[in-house]
């Protein structure tokens, strides 16, 4: 079987350059090499090591907090880099022909590069909340047995197996070179591509994911809240040492700028836009003064009802005084006629008794007797 045609055979060992002819070697690989490769392997491994000094500094001063996904992965990004860049051999020095490990190394730096890049798309506020949607672990994902069946239930498409993986020409069998490297990256592809996104972009279509959206909204600001207070955390020296406390500022002042920019005549457009905003500022504070206005005769109106309201108040309180100081009277009046109603009871019962004890028993008798006959006279009469 014959290799990929980006092969270069060097000693004992295997190694890659993208070039047309199958069988080159180091040697002539050399006359491919550009001068500005030296520069660009400089300045990669510069600016990775500038990276991984920030996150050995980030460390250092979150401790045992910097310890997440996120930031590992930046750190494995950036080692990457660097062995990718690093010349191995003296052929690699010369043509820039990388080792096999080292093109698999960067295969997958890059992938978790743009990976890395969509972990630091989530904190912007306007593609944020997608990014966030998009990694959400969802409750039917949970376990491995589940994830396959919902799988096979999402997938509905198939990409060309044939056509990546294998070669359609008769020279060259096999267009692949690392397939240990290949087949994880294309199915991590499938499934991210074809699977997920697709079927997010259906359910943002049909509004069905109105949770998911406010999830994701919310974790979008505590992300934003933690990178806020983590560039604070790690730059406090330098806003305790520039950070001004006062900040005088005078719109009116005329600066050399502004004079050298009058001279020819740059400044016009400037003041027909202050004049243009000095219009729309006076109509914007006549409707806000209209609006006080009716604010304050609507205000004024619910103060007079409020008042008219308390002189009710007040006669109703005034008419509930006089009435009790009515029933007052009219009690106390009764309670002095049923005294002296029941004393001029008293006194007759008292008359009556002292008149019955002052006639003599024979009176007595006689009046009985009267008092008899008086009653069978009325009898005889009925």
């Amino acid at each position: 079987m014959i290799p990929a045609p980006f092969n270069v055979r060097y000693g004992n060992g295997t190694m890659m350059d993208l070039m047309d002819d199958a069988n080159a070697t180091c040697s002539s690989a050399q006359d491919f090499h550009n001068a500005y490769i030296n520069l660009f392997k400089t300045i990669v491994m510069c600016l990775a090591g500038a990276q991984i000094v920030k996150e050995i500094y980030q460390f250092y001063t979150r401790r045992w907090a910097y310890l997440s996904l996120e930031n590992l992965l930046e750190i494995f990004i950036y080692t990457a880099a660097i062995m990718t860049m690093y010349d191995f051999s003296p052929c690699s020095e010369h043509s820039a022909i990388r080792l096999n490990w080292q093109w698999m190394l960067a295969t997958l730096g890059t992938f978790l590069a743009w990976i890395n890049l969509l972990l630091l798309i989530r904190k912007l506020p306007r593609f944020g909340i997608f990014v966030l949607m998009f990694v959400d672990n969802r409750p039917e994902f949970s376990t491995i047995p589940m994830s396959i069946v919902k799988t096979l239930v999402m997938t509905i498409g198939e990409m060309e197996y044939n056509g990546i993986f294998h070669g359609t020409v008769d020279v060259h069998e096999e267009s692949l070179f690392s397939k240990a490297i290949a087949f994880p990256v294309f199915f991590l592809f499938c499934v991210l591509m074809t699977i997920l996104l697709m079927n997010l972009l259906v359910g943002l279509a049909v509004d069905d994911i109105k949770s998911v959206q406010e999830k994701a909204e919310l974790k979008r600001l505590s992300m934003q809240v933690d990178l806020v207070l983590q560039v604070e955390r790690s730059m406090s020296f330098w806003r305790k040492k520039f950070t001004r406390s006062r900040l005088s500022f005078y719109p009116n002042r005329i600066t050399k700028w502004k004079r050298f920019r009058r001279l020819f005549g740059a400044n016009q457009l400037d003041d027909y836009s202050d004049v243009y905003d000095q219009q729309a500022a006076e109509e914007e504070s006549s409707g806000l003064k209209r609006e006080l206005g009716m604010q304050r005769e609507l205000i004024n109106h619910l103060q007079t009802n409020v008042d008219y309201l308390y002189e009710k108040q007040v006669k109703f309180q005034d008419m509930l005084e006089s009435i009790m100081e009515k029933l007052e009277t009219i009690s106390s009046d009764s309670r002095k006629m049923l005294a002296n109603s029941s004393s001029a009871e008293a006194a007759q019962k008292l008359e009556k008794s002292s008149s019955a004890e002052a006639v003599p028993p024979a009176s007595r008798d006689a009046t009985h007797l009267l008092t008899t006959d008086q009653d069978f006279k009325m009898a005889d009469d009925d």
